[in-house]
């Protein structure tokens, strides 16, 4: 994983996971591991190409959301403790 920090924002530039080590969690491990070290409230960005359907998908399932498009990407964004519970409501929320 490649990141950059500015202010409140870290950008991730690359995640990389050899072939015959996807699907092991080490991605959704190494975005628990970025979340936690930059701690709630900050904002991740990071850009995906239109057809990387796959990294779409992985970002999707980790909470990113759509936030613009440039170009053949689209951009994505998620603040670090926003996540949305399995019953579908915000954590800030739920008592």
């Amino acid at each position: 994983m490649i990141c950059s920090k500015k202010e409140n924002n870290t950008h991730i530039h690359r995640i990389a996971i050899c072939k015959e080590y996807q699907r092991m969690n080490i991605g959704n491990n190494l975005i628990r591991t970025l979340e936690n070290r930059i701690g709630s409230g900050e904002k991740i960005t990071l850009k995906v190409k239109k057809f990387n359907f796959v990294a779409i998908k992985f970002y999707k399932k980790n909470g990113f959301i759509i936030y613009g498009e440039e170009d053949c990407n689209y951009l994505y964004e998620k603040t670090v403790g926003d996540e949305i519970d399995k019953k579908g409501t915000c954590n800030e929320c739920a008592s």
